[in-house]
Order: C-alpha cells, then structure tokens, then sequence
C-alpha cells in the first residue's frame, strides 16, 4: 500500500466518524508523511466543522506548518497554544524544534530542557537539546546536558551528536568514542557521520574521509556541519576556491559556528580575498573574543595587506591566549616572508603540527595551506 493509498483508506474512515480525533491526527499525520501538505490542511478544515475541540486541532494546525518549512509561523501558533495551557509533551517539543529552525536556537534549548525534566518526554528531546545548544554555538552545553540527562534519553541518536559536541569542544578521543558507539548502536543521524569524516580528515586519511562524506551526503546532503567538512576536505587538497564555496554556505545556514567563519576567512585568504577574510574574522570575533585563532587570523590579513604594526599587535593578543596557536605562527611566517615559497611554509606548518598533535581542530588547521 502506498503513502497516498493509506490516506484514501482513512478518510474513508474519518467520512463515517468525522468526529475521531484520533483519526482525524492519524489522518493529516499521514497526508503530511505523503507530502501532501494542502491535503491534510483540507482534512483538518473539514474536521473543524465537526468537532468543537481547539487545541488538539491547532496542534495539528501546527505539524503541517513544519512540515511546509514556515517554522516562524508554527512557532506563533505553538506559543499560543502553550500560553493557552496545552502542554502536552507533543507541543513543547515541537515548540523547541520550531525555534531551532526559525533561526532561534537558544529559545529552542530552554524548551527542550524544561521538557527533558519531565517523564513523559519524547525519546528524541535530548538528541534535539543537544543539536540547539551546538547551533547556538555552545558545545559545552550540550556535554553538560548529555552528562546529566535521563539515561532513557542517552539513545545513540543523542550519543551521535554528542560526539561532536565532544570535537567541537576539542576532545577527539571521546568524540570519536561516542561516534563509533552511535554507529554500531544503528544511530542514522548525520552528526556521528560528519565526526567520524573529521576525524579521518585530521589524521590524513582522505580515503575514508570521502567515503564518510559521500555517506553524510545521502543523509542530509544541505546540512551545514556536513558542507564545512566537505569545505575541509576540499581546504586539505589546496582547492581553496572550492572550499570557500562550501564555507560560505555552512555559514550562511549555520551563523553562530565560530569555526565556521574562522575557516571560511582562511579560503579567502587563500583565494587572495582579504576583504571578505577580515569580514569573516569580524563575525567570528563576535561569537568569542578570546580564540587565539581569530586573533591570530586577523594578523595574517593584517601582513597581508602589508600593516606590519597591526599584524604583531594581533600576533602578541593571540600569542597571549594560546603559546602553540597555528594562525599567529603563521602571520609571523608571513611577515618573514615566508609565505612566498610554499615548500617553506609547509615545512613551518609541519613544525607547528608536530607540537600539537592531541588537537584534532588544530591539526585540520595547521594542515589547510596553498596549494603548490
């Protein structure tokens, strides 16, 4: 039976007890599975006449908003039906998710954990309370959150995002822990994925790097972290210009990623944009002052564009927060001049990797550089 003909056989149903709320759910429920948005609004505006029932029926209202991508307005009328005093663990979740996709992730995680406290909430509420806190840029939230959530909600879903709150928090080895484990549990989210290809790209194994990818792909192929590893991947064989394509639209989906816009700034440099690189490097900074990569990214522009003086006051902040940061070494590799010969620049680049090989974020940065 195909999608289409299970909603025939239940509005066949609802025509004889148009009054069902259960049939009415389980119908628009399905119309939107098949993708038929405007179809489950016409069964919910049929079911309006013939029931009195409000809530339930906004509620629904509500999925086929979501379903149709105008989380903005789904997130009103989730609002409403909340401050109306229905809060059924199906309207606070949904609430949480819609904030996440109308751009307004840290909204999402305060509803997702005031329902994750309750014990009727949804087996899927931490996995989505994790992926809020890493939208809203806050990694070790979301370990936190894992850490002490419910063990009924630690499902591998949950432990595949938590992997990369764990990278993106730079512990490589419990991110990959927690990533292999979501894997063999048959966890089918794209996090685990897109940590496990990070992964490879730091070690240097290109290889199983593009398999890992070409899999995060067929799971969710527009998904921002899945195209800033692709933009890695394509940074670690000096396509810079390639990299700076798949950069620039992880960020423009993902806006609250420092690393985002710390690695798009440096295809840019790489593609000889300074401009666009310093304007990258602004909105990094405003996600965090006190990255030492920033900072030190900044003092590459800087040398760059030949402002020698701007360049050490940005190479002492940057030194300052971090002795072993790559970029300040490499804005002083770059005031040396040493930028104008790539095979000394990579041996500097290779010089500063070998100080710091637990880091698995440093090692994808020291190993971006021009291409011969």
């Amino acid at each position: 039976m195909t999608t289409t003909d299970q909603v025939d056989r239940l509005e066949a149903f609802l025509a004889q007890d148009p009054s069902n709320l259960n049939l009415v759910a389980e119908s628009v429920n399905a119309a939107v599975g098949a993708g038929q948005s405007e179809r489950a609004r016409a069964i919910l505006e049929r079911s309006r006449a013939a029931m009195s029932l409000d809530a339930p029926l906004r509620h629904l209202e509500a999925t086929i908003l979501l379903s149709e991508h105008r989380f903005t307005e789904a997130r009103e009328l989730l609002t409403g039906l909340l401050r109306d005093g229905a809060d059924a663990p199906g309207v606070v979740f949904n609430l949480g998710y819609a904030a996440l996709r109308a751009g307004d992730p840290a909204a999402g995680a305060t509803v997702l954990q005031g329902l994750l406290a309750r014990p009727d909430a949804a087996p899927e509420t931490l996995t989505w309370l994790l992926r809020c806190h890493l939208h809203a840029g806050h990694p070790e939230r979301a370990l936190e959150a894992w850490n002490t959530a419910p063990l009924p909600q630690r499902t591998p879903e949950a432990a595949g995002v938590a992997s990369l709150a764990c990278f993106d928090a730079d512990l490589p080895g419990q991110a990959r822990e927690l990533a292999d484990g979501a894997l063999v549990a048959g966890a089918t989210s794209l996090e685990p994925v897109v940590v496990r290809a990070a992964l490879a790209l730091s070690d240097g194994e290109f290889a199983n790097a593009d398999q890992l990818l070409a899999r995060g792909r067929q799971i969710a192929p527009d998904d921002p972290r899945l195209r800033f590893t692709c933009g890695l991947a394509q940074m670690l064989r000096g396509r810079s210009a390639e990299a700076n394509e798949e950069f620039r639209f992880a960020v423009t989906r993902q806006p609250r990623h420092a690393g985002g816009w710390i690695a798009f700034a440096w295809s840019s440099i790489f593609t000889g944009d300074l401009a666009e690189a310093r304007s990258s490097l602004d909105r990094a900074m405003e996600l965090d002052r006190n990255f030492a990569e920033t900072h030190g990214a900044l003092a590459v522009v800087d040398a760059l564009e030949g402002h020698r003086e701007a360049a050490l006051a940005g190479i002492e902040r940057a030194s300052r927060l971090d002795r072993n940061s790559m970029a300040w070494h490499y804005a002083e590799a770059v005031l040396a001049g040493a930028h104008r010969d790539a095979a000394t620049m990579r041996a500097r680049v290779d010089d500063l990797m070998a100080t710091r090989p637990d880091k698995a974020r440093f090692a994808l940065l020291g190993r971006m550089r021009r291409p011969d």
